[in-house]
């Protein structure tokens, strides 16, 4: 059965013209430069000291690409992308859109929008544009109500926030703004290993990242935990009662929490009263 869920408002960001792809490429984590239209990737935008300014979905298009982030992400976005778009010959524009994510739904979908077949690819129609991958289909639509309501008018039914967060973090995908904020290094995060090319050329921060990667360490790490029950942001993590860190976000099962280094996965430590355990997930290093 097709569930959806109402994810809110995010900040998409319509960026035309021939540069760019080589723009965006230019001034941001993710090797850009041979996506091809019809295609999405996941990308950071950085301090010169490799701090993140914002996370971002980029979909590539005939003429030009779309970012899609999480509206804390929007001042970011102006500092790194909006204010010096224009100097690179790019044209851009905000416009208001919503997220509403479908799962299992490509049968109910197929009914009413031309579905893009594979994964971190997508696809736009007239009152929506959709994004596939490995966790569903989200749709962006400045009409969230209507899309909403007509799904569920198709047969599907409304989920529970709580269960896509759950599967957002057990998928070490850190939200901006709550996970990871510009105080935050990329370092820190898996985005390191989800959204850094290290094989691309110069971006704002990038002697940073590759100083660190090559021969430094950090000394927290934002880690994806298993917990045994209900726990909150900014709860404290603690090992043999000594605090190492703090929930970030949580949902059924799992939490994200920013935790010293030196705790090895494997670990299990404690949130209030309960245990949880310390996971790799999202790492590779």
């Amino acid at each position: 059965m097709a569930i959806v869920y109402d994810l809110g408002e995010r900040v998409v960001l319509r960026l035309r013209g021939p540069a760019t792809m080589k723009f965006l490429h230019d001034v941001s984590t993710q090797d850009l430069a041979e996506l091809r239209s019809g295609f999405a990737a996941t990308t950071a935008f950085l301090t010169e000291k490799g701090r993140i300014l914002a996370i971002a979905d980029v979909l590539v298009g005939d003429d030009g690409a779309y970012l899609i982030a999480e509206p804390a992400a929007r001042p970011g976005l102006e500092r790194a992308v909006t204010r010096i778009a224009p100097l690179a010959g790019v044209e851009i524009d905000e416009e208001r859109r919503y997220a509403v994510h479908v799962d299992d739904g490509q049968t109910l979908l197929g009914k009413r929008f031309a579905l893009p077949a594979g994964e971190a690819v997508w696809t736009e129609t007239g009152e929506a544009f959709l994004v596939r991958d490995d966790t569903g289909t989200t749709l962006f639509t400045a009409l969230p109500t209507e899309v909403i309501g007509s799904l569920i008018s198709d047969g599907a039914t409304a989920g529970d926030a709580s269960a896509i967060e759950s599967r957002r973090i057990a998928a070490a995908r850190p939200r901006y703004g709550i996970d990871v904020t510009e105080d935050t290094h990329i370092n820190e995060t898996p985005l390191i290993e989800q959204s850094v090319s290290f094989t691309k050329g110069c971006y704002p921060g990038q002697e940073s990242v590759a100083r660190i990667r090559n021969l430094g360490k950090v000394h927290r790490m934002l880690r994806v935990l298993e917990v045994t029950s209900e726990v909150a942001a900014g709860d404290e993590v603690t090992l043999d009662r000594t605090v190492i860190g703090n929930v970030t976000s949580a949902a059924p099962a799992y939490a994200f929490a920013m935790v010293q280094s030196l705790v090895p996965p494997g670990t299990r430590v404690s949130i209030g009263r309960f245990e949880a355990s310390v996971t790799d997930t999202g790492w590779t290093q």
